[in-house]
C-alpha cells in the first residue's frame, strides 16, 4: 500500500468520525433516563449468570424478554453504578462499531471500497437516530444491530460453510435476537442474497449443499417466536406490540420509514414513495446488478418485525436504513463513474457527498439535544441528592414522598430509591398513593419542592388520626404539608 493511499484513507476515516461526532457527539453528554431506570431495576438483582442463561435459553419465556441487553446494563451496573458517562461511552463504542461492520458488510456484499465508504457516511449520521445517540436504553437497538451485521459479515466469509461454521455463526445469531427482536430477518436476508445469486434452477441444489446457516437461522426463529415472542408471557401480549397484518398497514409503514429518511419532505406523498420503491426495484431488475438487487430486497425484508405493529421511528429500522443508504452509494457511485471517469475522483466523491450532508444537516438534520437532556438531568439531582441526605439507608425502610419528583411517572422514584440501597426490601410510598387498609409506619419521609428534596420527621399516632410533624423544608411550609398528608389519611 501506498504512503499516498494510506494518507487518503485515513483522511476518510477521520472525515467520517468528525462528521459522527460534530452532529451526534453531544450525546456522550445525556444522563440516564426513565428507561433506564426501569430497565436497571430490572437488570442489577439477577446475578449476571442468569441473563447469561436467558441469553442461552433463547426459546424460553425470559422477564427481560431482551436478556442480551440486560447483561449489558447488569456488567455496566457492577462495575460503575449509577455513573451515565460509562454507559454512553459503551453506547458510542457500539455506534462506531456499527458504522465499521456496515462498512466491512457493504464492502463483502459490493466489492467495492468505494461503494462502502459512501454506505459507511450516508449511515454514519440521520437525525432520525437521535434517540439512539441520547438513550442508553436504545442499547438493545445497538446490541441488535452489531451482532446482525457481525453475523452477516462471518457468513459472507464463510459461505460455503461446515458444522463449525455454522454453530459459530448460530452463537452470534442467538446473542442477535436476544439483544432485540429485530434480528429475526437475518435469514431471510440472507436467503434472499443466495437466490437472487442463482438461476431459479440452482436453486434446489443449494438447498440441498449449502444452505446450513439460513435453514439453522430459520430453525433458531422458529423455537424463539414461538417459545419467547408468542409463547406464554411473550412480547406478543404487550400493548404496543400487537400487530395488525394487511397490505395497507404494511405499506403505510414503509411509507413512514421512507419520507422519515428524507426528513419527511411535502412530496414525498404514500403514492410518490410507493412509485420512488417501484423505480428502483425496476432499475433493480432491469441492470441485473446483484448487489442493487440485493439493497432493493433488503429494505422490505428488513422492516418486516414492525411494519405491522404501531408506528415506530427510524432508529427501529436500522438494517433498512443501511440497505437504503446502500442502494443510493451503488447509484451514485455508478453514475460518477460513467459520466465523471477521472484520476482521483473517488476522493472528489466523498468530499461532495460529505459537503452535501454536511450542508443539508446543519440546515435540517440537527438533533436538540438540550430538549431531550431535561429529563436526565432531573432524574440525576433527584438520585444525587437522595444519596446526600441518606447515604445509607438500612434494610426493611418504609419511606414517604410527600411531594413525589415524578408525579406521571409513579414507578422513578421507587427505581430511583432501590438503584441507589441496591436493596429490595426498602420499600417507597406516595403521598397520593397511600394503602388505605393499613398505616405503614415511615422511617424517611421525603418532601420535593421548588426541585429541592429535604426529610421531615413524622410520628403516626394510632390509627393515623393525629399526626406530629416537624419538617426540616420548607420553613413555612409545615402547616401545609401537614393539612394535606391528614386529609389523605382521612
Amino acid at each position: 500500500m501506498t504512503t499516498y493511499r494510506k494518507i487518503r484513507q485515513s483522511a476518510v476515516v477521520l472525515s467520517i468520525l468528525s462528521y459522527f461526532f460534530c452532529f451526534a457527539g453531544r450525546g456522550l453528554q445525556a444522563d440516564l433516563s426513565h428507561d433506564d431506570l426501569m430497565n436497571l431495576y430490572k437488570c442489577w438483582y439477577p446475578p449476571a449468570s442468569q441473563h447469561l442463561a436467558e441469553v442461552i435459553a433463547f426459546f424460553t419465556y425470559s422477564e427481560s424478554f431482551r436478556p442480551m441487553g440486560s447483561l449489558f446494563y447488569r456488567l455496566l451496573f457492577e462495575i460503575y453504578g449509577f455513573q451515565a458517562l460509562p454507559y454512553r461511552i459503551a453506547c458510542y463504542g457500539l455506534l462506531l462499531a456499527n458504522i465499521w461492520l456496515a462498512y466491512s458488510v457493504v464492502r463483502r456484499l459490493t466489492n467495492s471500497r468505494e461503494v462502502a465508504v459512501i454506505t459507511a457516511l450516508l449511515f454514519a449520521y440521520h437525525r432520525g437516530f437521535w434517540i439512539l445517540y441520547i438513550n442508553t436504553g436504545m442499547c438493545f437497538d445497538l446490541l441488535c444491530f452489531c451482532f446482525y451485521m457481525g453475523a452477516f459479515l462471518y457468513y459472507l466469509r464463510h459461505r460455503h460453510a461446515n458444522w463449525y461454521h455454522t454453530a459459530l455463526w448460530s452463537a452470534l445469531y442467538i446473542c442477535c435476537i436476544t439483544s432485540k427482536e429485530l434480528g429475526v430477518t437475518l435469514p431471510a436476508a440472507i436467503a434472499a442474497y443466495e437466490l437472487l445469486r442463482r438461476k431459479p434452477t440452482e436453486w434446489l441444489r443449494w438447498l440441498r449443499h449449502d444452505a446450513r446457516i439460513p435453514l439453522a437461522g430459520i430453525a433458531i426463529n422458529i423455537l424463539f417466536i414461538f417459545g419467547r415472542i408468542y409463547g406464554n408471557g411473550g412480547l406478543s401480549v404487550v400493548e404496543g406490540y400487537k400487530p395488525t397484518y394487511s397490505l395497507s398497514v404494511f405499506l403505510a409503514r414503509a411509507h413512514h420509514f421512507l419520507s422519515e429518511a428524507f426528513y419527511t419532505p411535502q412530496w414525498l406523498t404514500p403514492i410518490a414513495a410507493l412509485l420512488l420503491f417501484s423505480l428502483l426495484a425496476a432499475m433493480a431488475i432491469w441492470s441485473r446488478w446483484l448487489p442493487l438487487r440485493f439493497a432493493v430486497a433488503w429494505m422490505p425484508i428488513a422492516i418486516l418485525p414492525v411494519a405491522f405493529i404501531p408506528e415506530r421511528g427510524l432508529d427501529s429500522v436500522t438494517m433498512a436504513a443501511l440497505a437504503l443508504a446502500m442502494t443510493f452509494a451503488l447509484i451514485l457511485t455508478e453514475i460518477t463513474r460513467y459520466y465523471c471517469d477521472f484520476k482521483d475522483r473517488q476522493t472528489a466523491q466523498f468530499v461532495a457527498v460529505l459537503l452535501f450532508l454536511v450542508a443539508v444537516n446543519g440546515k435540517i438534520g440537527q438533533i436538540d439535544f438540550d430538549a431531550h437532556f431535561q429529563e436526565g438531568r432531573l432524574i440525576r439531582s433527584v438520585y444525587d441528592q437522595i444519596r446526600t441526605i441518606e447515604p445509607s439507608i438500612p434494610r426493611d425502610t418504609n419511606i414517604l414522598f410527600l411531594h413525589d419528583p415524578f408525579p406521571e411517572m409513579s414507578w422513578a422514584t421507587s427505581f430511583i430509591v432501590a438503584l441507589h440501597t441496591r436493596d429490595q426490601s426498602v420499600r417507597v410510598y406516595r403521598l397520593d398513593r397511600l394503602p388505605k387498609d393499613t398505616t405503614p409506619e415511615f422511617n424517611i419521609v421525603f418532601s420535593y419542592e421548588k426541585k429541592r428534596l429535604a426529610t421531615c420527621s413524622i410520628d403516626w399516632l394510632g390509627s393515623g388520626e393525629k399526626l406530629a410533624s416537624v419538617c426540616n423544608y420548607p420553613p413555612n411550609g409545615s402547616a401545609k404539608l401537614i393539612s394535606s398528608l391528614t386529609a389523605q389519611r382521612n
